[in-house]
């Protein structure tokens, strides 16, 4: 197997997807009187307080490498106290669906880049042969 520009522009959208995906859980909680995330470093969208080595970059590299059909990640999760939720039973919920939520609309977002971009051949094809 290859490991060419596709595959490196592939794990960027997957850690990128893990980054945002954790930022939103923290931001959520942020909002609904949980600082946690804050407190602790992690309420930041820069990718190396939310990856794990292994989970975040190994097992999707070696996914990409073996053309394996499906992709999967994990990151650290961020951390929440449920108790410092102002209404805990509902905020909970709202901040376990704010990383999903995250997720469809950078698919959404990433779809709807791919639709704009030309068809043929991929465009990092063509300006590593020239």
């Amino acid at each position: 197997m290859h490991f060419g520009p596709e595959s490196i522009a592939i794990l960027s959208v997957c850690v990128l997807s893990l980054v945002a995906h954790e930022y939103a859980h923290g931001v959520v909680a942020w909002m609904h009187g949980d600082p946690t995330a804050r407190d602790q470093g992690r309420l930041t969208l820069h990718p190396l307080p939310h990856l794990d080595l292994l989970g975040s970059l190994l097992v999707p590299f070696a996914l990409i490498v073996t053309a394996f059909p499906v992709l999967f990640a994990w990151a650290r999760p961020a951390p929440i106290d449920h108790a410092k939720l102002r209404h805990p039973r509902r905020d909970t919920l709202r901040v376990a669906v704010a990383g999903p939520v995250a997720n469809l609309l950078l698919a959404i977002g990433f779809a709807a880049t791919a639709r704009l971009l030309p068809q043929g051949e991929p465009w990092a094809s063509r300006v590593l042969s020239s």
